[in-house]
Parts: C-alpha cells; structure tokens; sequence
C-alpha cells in the first residue's frame, strides 16, 4: 500500500532586495524583513491522505509537587494536544505511560480530563471509518470507538495503550486509562484480558483509499510474558 507523502509548507525566506534594512554603509540593520525559521502549519490532509499524529511516554504526574518541574509534564501534554489539532490530525495515537503512575493523584486526574475535554471534544468532522475495532473496549462494549458515540461530538480521535508506568492493577485489573476511555475521551486498546492467552488484534481503520491496521500489546512484565511463551 503507497501512502501519500505530504510535505508541510515552509514559510518562504525573503530575498534580500524584499529585506528591509538601512543603505548606509556597511548594509545596516535588517529591519522587520527578516528570516523567520517557523514552519508553517499544514492545511486539512486530502480525503486520500491519513494524518497520525503520535506522541509516547508523557509521564503526567512526573514530579508534580516539585516547585519548578511541577507542571513540566502538564505543559508537554498540552503541546501534543495543540499541535494535534492544529495540523488537522486525523487521530492522535499514544504509545504508553500517559502518567508517571498506575495510580495518579487526583489532581493529575482532574487536569488531564480537562485537558483532554478542551482538545478531544468539539464540531470538527470525523474522516476515519472504523472498520474492525473489536480490540477496544471490554465486554460491555466490544468495538465501539468513541465518536460513534451518539451521546459524544469527539472532533479529535485519540487512541491509546498503556505502559510500564500506569498498567491494569489491582481488583478488576483497571488502569487509570479505563477512567478516560469509560468517559468517551480515549479509544484504550492492547489491554490483555488473560495472561496466559494474550492476543493482539490490529484497529483496522479506513480514510477514502488508505486502509492501516495498527497493532498494540499494552506492557506485560518481561516475567510474566515469558512464561505465556514456554
């Protein structure tokens, strides 16, 4: 399958004759015309292009009592959500340990749903056909990605494994991604549901031509992974 190339527009260097400047001698000051090196966000992917924007090991929480890095992870969070919108992702897809602990505080809970509310919700268009996503969700709801949700208008889909740092735990084998997938803000796949069966099903996504398969496996300690194999 040939995927489209897309190359993002850069803002275009002036000539030098455009440059503002003095005359005097020695060529004086470049003035307001200067070079910027900023580039240029891209406009809407074609019907036949898929835009993933991917981002991993976010660490929400990392030091979050600390006086100066406190609000460090926050701020990178933030950015990826920004920039996802802004370059008109077609979804965003997080590659494990979105926090620091399988356990995050309630503040780091409480900022992380907001932040998700401001960038996932809204009236933009959803282009990605889910084909089979029957590797999401649990037994209450096999398959069901979140802007199919009646009840929802999620203008930026954003899919999810876990990592070493806020895997499933405890009674009921819940991660804290559970709480954002249970309220329609994540799509959390690569959960196993049996150690000693694990199996990995691919999202199977659709966009005009382009068809991807992605495939997950939420982190399984090194011990335990073994064992399902000998």
């Amino acid at each position: 399958m040939n995927l489209a190339q897309y190359d993002p527009p850069r803002v275009r260097e002036k000539p030098a004759a455009e440059q503002g400047g003095g005359a005097g001698k020695g060529g004086g000051s470049r003035g307001a015309g200067g070079v910027s090196g900023v580039r240029a966000p891209p406009g809407p992917p074609a019907d036949d292009v898929l835009r993933i924007f991917v981002s991993t090991d976010n660490h929400l929480g990392h030091k979050e009592s600390h006086e100066v890095r406190g609000n460090d992870s926050f701020m990178a969070v933030e950015e990826v959500l920004k920039k996802s919108v802004e370059y008109h992702s077609d979804f965003l897809l997080l590659g494990g340990d979105l926090f620091d602990d399988n356990k995050p505080s309630r503040q780091t809970m409480v900022r992380t749903i907001k932040m998700f509310k401001k960038a996932v919700l809204g009236d933009r268009e959803v282009k990605v056909e889910a084909v089979d996503c029957s590797a999401l969700g649990d037994e209450h709801e096999v398959g069901v990605v979140n802007w199919q949700d009646e009840n929802l208008n999620i203008a930026l889909p954003t899919f999810i494994i876990h990592g070493n740092h806020d895997d499933p735990a405890g009674q009921g084998h819940f991660s804290a991604l559970d709480l954002l997938s249970s309220s329609g803000l994540l799509n959390y796949f690569g959960k196993q549901k049996q150690m000693d069966d694990v199996l990995v099903k691919p999202l199977l996504l659709s966009k005009g031509g382009v068809n991807v398969a992605i495939y997950g496996l939420g982190n399984i300690p090194d011990t335990r992974l073994y064992q399902t194999f000998v």
